[in-house]
């Protein structure tokens, strides 16, 4: 609202910028004397994250585990804000191609303790990585069962009632290695892409497209009128 006549209104003074955190293999694999900033404030994040994305929405905005963090750059189909990495990790090929590919596609890397990286993580072992990108976003059937530029006709996997983030992601992994383009999501009774999923799936979410429908019955019909034959 505006100020009472004859009285200037005044600015809060701006923020003083933070520090800028470590970065660099020599300080993540050193500088044991850092302190951990893992209170109240993330312990309540991460519940609020662990609680998953809501329903409709695809998730995979927290990519965690080497092999999925790598894929993520490497394929570099969506925008990645951060990288976070943890001190004192033995010296990794996967680690330095990470920063590598991090600093190619201009995403800042953080290095942190390894308590402070815990407190983000919502899996057990994210193996001293995690990535903050942009969440995956959902196609219609019909650019699902578009052929692919070279002229290859659309494999697709729907994967109906699985549950369970660990089902989700080793069922991701094998059908991408089967030539697998598309996934089936169905909104209710599914797992989204969790952090669980991404790393159990070390990356195969990146080379997949992902339809979300209502029902699976009528998404087999519409399937089928757009020429896509169902087995099983």
């Amino acid at each position: 609202m505006s100020p009472p006549p004859g009285r200037r209104a005044r600015r809060r003074p701006a923020p003083s910028p933070s520090p800028s955190p470590n970065t660099g293999r020599d300080r993540r694999r050193g500088n044991k004397n850092s302190t951990s900033n893992d209170g109240a404030a993330q312990r309540h994040d991460r519940r609020r994250q662990s609680s998953g994305p809501p329903l409709g929405e695809l998730g995979g905005d927290q990519v965690e585990g080497r092999r999925a963090v790598l894929e993520l750059l490497a394929v570099n189909r969506r925008s990645v804000r951060r990288v976070l990495m943890a001190e004192d990790q033995d010296p990794s090929p996967q680690l330095d191609r990470i920063e590598e590919l991090a600093a190619q596609r201009r995403v800042p890397v953080e290095t942190v303790p390894r308590a402070r990286l815990d407190a983000q993580a919502r899996t057990d072992a994210p193996q001293g990585v995690v990535a903050l990108a942009r969440p995956l976003d959902p196609v219609s059937l019909d650019d699902l069962c578009r052929p692919t530029p070279d002229g290859t006709p659309p494999f697709l996997l729907v994967a109906a009632g699985i549950t369970d983030p660990r089902n989700l992601g080793a069922l991701l992994r094998s059908a991408e290695c089967a030539g697998v383009g598309g996934v089936v999501l169905p909104r209710h009774r599914s797992a989204r892409l969790s952090a669980t999923v991404t790393k159990t799936a070390a990356g195969a979410i990146e080379h997949l497209s992902f339809a979300v429908v209502g029902g699976v019955p009528a998404a087999l019909q519409e399937l089928r009128e757009l020429g896509v034959w169902s087995i099983g």
